[in-house]
């Protein structure tokens, strides 16, 4: 186990990596299990969250838990044509309906456990599954614990429209990750301004393989993605060893909202915090607060960035730094952005923290 633990608002938080939605050999991935944990350890992260197409084979073969440094934790993706929905904490399989997404949805929550629209305004690619998207449909839904609102692979594959780009994005995979789609950002604001609704990041790993122009390689292996767009979840209770213990630690912190989207690749997201605090109280991104005299919110980062603190969807204010600090004087949903400056200039999204909700 890699344990990191960190002071963080006057108590002990501890800090896990974990890189959600891959998919194994189990459905359409080409990597076992074992395989998957070993690269992830070999990428530096804590914890994956496997979730192959329609049935929870990896826990039924009873392959979740440890492997070596690696929490592997099992979930499924249910939805076929459209509809997809990343689900964990459950025992038993739950089968698609794709008139009615809302009885999976209900489904999940039977069994206590919880679920994420995946990839909800992906754009098709003609080089994979003939141009077809897997998109959400149906937001009239409820009941959801939140939304991917991040996936590497989904915005990887958008621009691919011709062979050139097909080379040129293999060779520069990180340039077509520019940041969650504005769609996606806009339909969790507009959850968020009804219900509570946690953001997670994934990467749709499948570790394909292909042949093109006569060559023959692995697109996206296991271990280069688990460094890319990764979940953080901060926890007040450590990982110990026991797989029953660990997971629902993971399940917790994702559920509450105790999280924030990395893409790593730009430089590791390690130590990012969004807090807070009046005279009485700290809170954690997740957390209610109320409303009062000297209420601040603090951002604090592993390096100078870009800044935008937003409240209810709008862009509330933007600093560059290591440290910012903003007096609260409304009550709202408050969540922040954060673009780290690239080797060849200009900035790249980075960071995107679970809100805080300031209540009146």
């Amino acid at each position: 186990m890699t344990l990191r633990p960190r002071r963080c608002y006057d108590i002990y938080m501890n800090e896990y990596v974990g890189n959600l939605h891959v998919h194994s050999t189990y459905s359409d991935g080409t990597g076992s299990i074992a395989e998957i944990a070993l690269a992830a350890s070999r990428a530096g992260i804590d914890f994956v969250g496997v979730t192959d197409h329609h049935a929870l084979t990896g826990l039924h073969k009873g392959e979740e838990g440890w492997h070596g440094k690696v929490l592997v934790v099992v979930g499924m993706e249910i939805g076929e044509e459209h509809n997809h929905y990343l689900a964990w904490r459950i025992s038993k399989d739950v089968p698609d309906n794709r008139e009615n997404p809302q009885a999976f949805i209900d489904a999940v929550r039977r069994q206590g456990g919880i679920g994420f629209i995946a990839h909800p305004f992906e754009k098709g690619c003609k080089y994979g599954y003939s141009g077809h998207a897997f998109t959400w449909t149906d937001w009239g839904v409820k009941g959801f614990t939140g939304i991917c609102i991040w996936n590497f692979v989904s915005q990887w594959k958008g621009p691919i429209t011709n062979p050139l780009k097909a080379v040129y994005y293999y060779l520069y995979r990180r340039g077509a990750v520019t940041g969650p789609d504005k769609d996606t950002l806009a339909a969790w604001d507009a959850q968020l301004a009804k219900v509570r609704s946690v953001a997670i990041g994934g990467t749709d790993a499948h570790a394909f393989r292909f042949g093109f122009l006569g060559m023959k390689a692995k697109i996206f292996p296991y271990e280069y993605i688990f460094r890319t767009i990764n979940t953080h979840i901060l926890t007040e209770d450590k990982f110990t060893g026991d797989v029953v213990h660990d997971r629902e630690v993971v399940y917790a912190a994702l559920e509450k909202g105790r999280c924030f989207v990395s893409f790593d690749l730009l430089g590791s997201g390690r130590g990012f915090e969004f807090t807070a605090s009046n005279l009485t109280r700290k809170a954690l991104m997740g957390d209610e607060i109320e409303i009062s005299d000297g209420l601040k919110l603090t951002v604090k980062l592993p390096c100078a960035a870009k800044v935008r603190l937003i409240r209810d969807g709008q862009t509330l204010r933007e600093d560059f730094g290591v440290m910012h600090i903003h007096t609260v004087k409304k009550p709202g949903v408050y969540r922040v952005e954060v673009s780290k400056k690239g080797l060849l200039g200009g900035f790249r999204p980075w960071i995107f923290s679970n809100p805080i909700y300031v209540r009146p």
